[in-house]
Parts: C-alpha cells; structure tokens; sequence
C-alpha cells in the first residue's frame, strides 16, 4: 500500500503543477470551457472502449485473432466487414 501512496503522490504532485490547473485557477481558462472539454473527453473515451470490446468480442485474444492486428490486418477486416 505505500508503495501505491508513494505512485500517487508522484501523479498528484504532477496534476497539481499541471500548466491548465495553473491557468484555470487565475481565470484564464472558463469553468464552461473546461466541462466542455471534459464531456467530450469522456465520449470519446467511452466510445473508445466500446470499439475495443467490439474488436475483442469478434477477434477474441487467441493467437489467430491477435495475429494480423497489424496495418494490412485491420485493411483485410475492414474489407471483409464492408463486403
């Protein structure tokens, strides 16, 4: 557990003295404009992590599925799912 608390201070120090946290706090950066930003971020994200379940759902985690997941991979798939 302290070697967790002691990664966490590390990531907190680093948000805390984060450019955008400095700038939000003096008013440079409105409160809107940040939960906007913010809500898009978190639909991307989400939609983000459907599209990797989708993949690991079709394609699984075997050494098949995980074979070709390279550029020409995915360009084969992509054809057979617009076929």
């Amino acid at each position: 557990m302290e070697e967790i608390a002691g990664d966490l201070e590390s990531v907190e120090r680093k948000i805390r003295s984060h450019p955008c946290l400095a700038a939000l706090e003096r008013g440079r950066i409105r409160r809107e404009g940040l939960k906007r930003f913010a809500g898009e971020q978190y639909h991307i994200i989400h939609s983000d992590l459907r599209s990797a379940a989708f993949l690991v759902n079709r394609f699984g985690t075997s050494a098949r599925g995980g074979s070709s997941c390279g550029a020409s991979g995915w360009r084969r798939r992509g054809r057979r799912w617009r076929s």
